[in-house]
């Protein structure tokens, strides 16, 4: 009767094994279905577009005014003494 009784212990943690199998694998389909959605996820960049609108003029080809290469020390601070 022991026997009988470890079995059915066995299977039952055999058998909420298997439920919280189900259960994680219900939810990670639920978790994919969510993320199918067009627009979600990385950015895909539509080159066709990006292409006329350089060749409209929207867009520059080259870097911005702005942006400039860091020159050795500038924005350097350590210390309290910039450009040390």
């Amino acid at each position: 009767m022991r026997q009988y009784f470890r079995h059915l212990r066995d299977i039952q943690l055999l058998g909420l094994v298997c439920v919280t199998l189900v259960f994680i694998g219900l939810f990670l389909t639920a978790q994919l279905q969510q993320l199918e959605p067009k627009g979600s996820g990385w950015r895909r960049i539509d080159i066709e577009l990006l292409q006329k609108r350089l060749e409209s003029g929207d867009l520059s080809d080259h870097e911005a005014a702005w942006y400039h290469p860091e020159i050795e020390g500038e924005g350097d601070v350590r210390d309290g003494e910039p450009g040390r």
